[in-house]
C-alpha cells in the first residue's frame, strides 16, 4: 500500500510530457491521514513525510502545497496522540503524579 501511495504522489501526466497528473497525487494526499501513521512502517512514513516536506516547500502549485500541509498536520496530529498516551502511561506508574 506504502509503495502504491508513493507512486501515487509521484503521478505524471499521460497526456503532458514532464507533468505531474495532479488528480492522481492530490487523491494520493487525500489517503494521508492521522490513520495511515498507525498502520505504516517507520521508514516508510519518513519517505512520505520528506515527500510532503518537499512539496509544501516547494512546489508553486498551491493546491500541492494545500494538499502536503493536510498530510503533515494529519502526521503532528498522530504524533501528538501517540505523546498523550506516552505521557499519561508514565503519570499512571505508582509512585508518578500529575
Amino acid at each position: 500500500m506504502q509503495a502504491k501511495l508513493v507512486q501515487d504522489l509521484n503521478a505524471t501526466s499521460n497526456t503532458e510530457l514532464g507533468s505531474l497528473d495532479y488528480d492522481n497525487v492530490v487523491n494520493a494526499y487525500e489517503k494521508i491521514s492521522v490513520d495511515i501513521f498507525y498502520t505504516i512502517r517507520v521508514d516508510h512514513a519518513l519517505v512520505i513525510l520528506s515527500h510532503c516536506v518537499y512539496d509544501y516547500m516547494s512546489s508553486e502549485e498551491l493546491i500541492l502545497r494545500h494538499s502536503a500541509y493536510k498530510s503533515l498536520r494529519s502526521f503532528v496530529e498522530f504524533a501528538a496522540l501517540i505523546l498523550g498516551q506516552v505521557v499519561n502511561n508514565h503519570c499512571e506508574m505508582p509512585g508518578m503524579h500529575a
